[in-house]
């Protein structure tokens, strides 16, 4: 297999969420949501639950405006979002996120 095949873009955001140039409207962050069941982020847009925020380009104000939402929506089960977040590949493996970023630590509190 050719190793362009091996990759597919992420063109829902199911793993990473670009915040450059997003809306507020179009990505919300709800630190119940954990509680309850849920993801925490919502694309509602793709109708996905990115795992990842990226806030890249101009969006440094948006994350100050959620950092207080998704520490406390990461709370203590933090630890374990690498243990349990995964991809599929293009070719349809489950990837587990800890294996993609074996040096994942959680934010801090504060």
């Amino acid at each position: 297999r050719a190793a362009s095949s091996q990759f597919v873009l992420d063109r829902n955001a199911t793993l990473i969420q670009s915040m450059h140039l997003v809306s507020e409207k179009d990505v919300t962050v709800d630190a119940q949501a954990p509680r309850n069941g849920s993801s925490s982020v919502t694309n509602k847009r793709t109708r996905s639950h990115p795992v990842l925020l990226h806030f890249n380009g101009g969006s440094k104000p948006l994350h100050v405006r959620y950092r207080q939402s998704i520490l406390q929506a990461a709370g203590s089960g933090c630890s374990n979002i690498a243990a349990q977040a995964w991809v599929t590949s293009g070719d349809g493996r489950r990837l587990a996120l800890k294996d993609l970023c074996p040096a994942f630590v959680c934010p801090t509190k504060g």
